[in-house]
């Protein structure tokens, strides 16, 4: 996929972006191998998860989840976002780590001041 693929549309029609948190509430679902056990990960309502992962669902237009009855499991769709969602959440916070980084080495920096 190229650049241009990442802001395209999502299938349903109503144009809205996928954002971080979706991505993270995902991946912390991967992890805890749960709803129940992201929500208490995040400090959110199980709910609230599960809205988060509907909509990721609804946007990409596929399932990323098997919800079985004692947790989660990853579909294909759910694998492959998982191994980019990954990688991009990684890369964020390696970014607030370089510049938390150079905010401490340079105090014009933490004032904004140019």
């Amino acid at each position: 996929m190229g650049m241009g693929s990442t802001a395209r549309r999502s299938r349903s029609g109503g144009g809205r972006l996928m954002n971080f948190w979706q991505l993270k509430v995902f991946c912390t679902v991967v992890h805890a191998k749960s709803l129940s056990g992201a929500a208490r990960l995040l400090y959110v309502t199980q709910p609230a998860i599960s809205a988060q992962v509907l909509a990721l669902e609804k946007h990409l237009g596929t399932q990323l989840l098997r919800r079985h009855r004692h947790g989660v499991s990853l579909t294909r769709s759910g694998q492959i976002v998982y191994d980019y969602a990954s990688r991009m959440l990684n890369t964020l916070e390696d970014m607030e780590r370089a510049v938390s980084t150079e905010a401490l080495r340079d105090p014009l920096a933490r004032s904004g001041s140019s």
